[in-house]
C-alpha cells in the first residue's frame, strides 16, 4: 500500500467511527430543568432522585429558584430548556410575547389561599370585611390571580381593597405584627402564618374559585426541534408519577430534601393536590381567563388569549395518549 493510500484509509476509518463525545451527546441530550421552590413539583424531584431521566436517555439537572418568575426567567433567557411551575408563569410569559408552550402538567393544586386576622382592629371574618383592608400578595402570581377571582366572586371591588406586593416569605411575620390585615399566598407560607398567629385567623380556601396546575413548559422552537427528547422527558415524569403513587411517603421525603422543607410540611401542603402527568381542557379554560388578568399585570404583546395554541400535546400524545383530554 502506498503512503497516500494508507493516509486515505486512515481518514475513511476515522470518518466511519465518530468521536465518543459526539455519540454520547447525540444519544444523551442534556437539559436544565428550572423550577421554583414549589411543593407540588414533586414529580421532577422524584424523576431526578430515582434516575428515571437517565433511564430514558436524558441527562437532566434540576435548578431550583426561590419563585416562579425567577425559574421562568431562566427558561426565557436560555439558561434552561424546561420549566415546571405555576401555570400563571407560563401565561404571563405568553402575554409578554414569549412563545412558551405547555407540554404537560404534573400536579393539580389548591395551593393558593387567603389568610386573614379576625381579631380587632383587623376584624375580617367574611369576604366583605376585606373592604378598606390591607391585603398583601405576590403580584403576578397564582395567589394574585386567586385573590382577584375571590374578590370578584364575592362582589368585592378590588379597587376598594388596599392590595400591595410583598415577598411571600415576609407575609407571615407582617400579618402577625399587624402591618397587614390579610395576605394571599401559597403553601407552605399560609401554614407559616397560621402557626405564628395560633388563633383568631381565618383561611379562605379556593374551593371552586380556582384550581391551579404545576405546568411543564418549553419554548415552542425547542418543542418543534426536539420531539423525541420531550417524549423521553415525559416518560420519566410518568414513571415518577407511578413511583409516587406506590410510595407516597418516600416521594414526599424526596421533595422535602430538594426544597429543604420538613416532610410533615410537604405532606400537609399536598393533602388536597393530585400528582399526575396530563393535559386537560380545564387547564386551557383557566389559562384563557388568566390571559385577561395577566394583561393588567404585565405589558401585553401578542394574542395570548389563544390559550389552546399555547398547549402542545404532541409529546404526551406520543407517550401516553389517554392522559390528553383536550378539545
Amino acid at each position: 500500500m502506498t503512503r497516500s493510500s494508507a493516509i486515505a484509509a486512515m481518514i475513511v476509518a476515522a470518518l466511519a467511527v465518530p468521536a465518543t463525545s459526539d455519540v454520547k451527546s447525540a444519544e444523551t441530550p442534556t437539559l436544565t430543568f428550572a423550577l421554583p421552590t414549589l411543593v407540588p413539583a414533586v414529580l421532577p424531584c422524584v424523576a431526578a432522585e430515582k434516575g428515571f431521566f437517565e433511564e430514558n436517555g436524558l441527562r437532566v439537572t434540576l435548578k431550583v429558584h426561590r419563585y416562579g418568575p425567577d425559574a421562568m426567567g431562566e427558561l426565557l433567557s436560555g439558561g434552561a430548556q424546561v420549566f415546571a411551575g405555576p401555570e400563571t408563569s407560563s401565561v404571563r410569559a405568553a402575554v409578554q410575547g414569549h412563545d412558551v408552550v405547555t407540554i404537560a402538567t404534573v400536579a393539580r393544586t389548591v395551593q393558593a389561599r387567603l389568610i386573614a386576622r379576625m381579631d380587632a382592629p383587623h376584624s375580617i371574618s367574611e369576604p366583605k370585611d376585606l373592604v378598606g383592608k390591607r391585603v398583601a400578595t405576590a403580584l403576578g402570581s397564582d395567589a394574585d390571580f386567586f385573590l382577584h377571582a375571590f374578590l370578584a366572586t364575592h362582589g368585592v371591588p378590588a379597587s376598594r381593597v388596599s392590595i400591595s406586593s410583598m415577598p411571600v416569605s415576609e407575609m407571615p411575620e407582617a400579618l402577625a405584627k399587624g402591618r397587614i390585615d390579610a395576605y394571599a399566598a401559597w403553601e407552605p407560607f399560609v401554614l407559616y402564618g397560621a402557626n405564628l398567629l395560633h388563633r383568631h385567623f381565618r383561611i379562605f380556601l379556593p374551593h371552586k374559585i380556582y384550581r391551579g396546575w404545576t405546568a411543564v413548559s418549553v419554548l415552542r422552537d425547542f418543542a418543534d426541534k426536539n420531539p423525541e427528547t420531550l417524549r423521553r422527558l415525559l416518560a420519566a415524569l410518568i414513571k415518577a408519577e407511578e413511583f409516587a403513587r406506590r410510595n407516597p411517603e418516600q416521594a414526599l421525603k424526596i421533595a422535602a430534601r430538594r426544597f429543604e422543607l420538613r416532610p410533615e410540611v410537604v405532606k400537609a401542603v399536598l393533602i388536597d393536590d393530585t400528582l399526575a402527568v396530563e393535559l386537560d381542557q380545564e387547564l386551557v379554560e383557566t389559562m384563557r381567563a388568566q390571559s385577561d388578568w395577566a394583561a393588567g399585570v404585565v405589558t401585553p404583546s401578542g394574542n395570548a388569549r389563544e390559550a389552546r395554541a399555547r398547549v402542545d400535546e404532541r409529546a404526551l400524545m406520543s407517550e401516553r395518549p389517554a392522559s390528553v383530554k383536550l378539545k
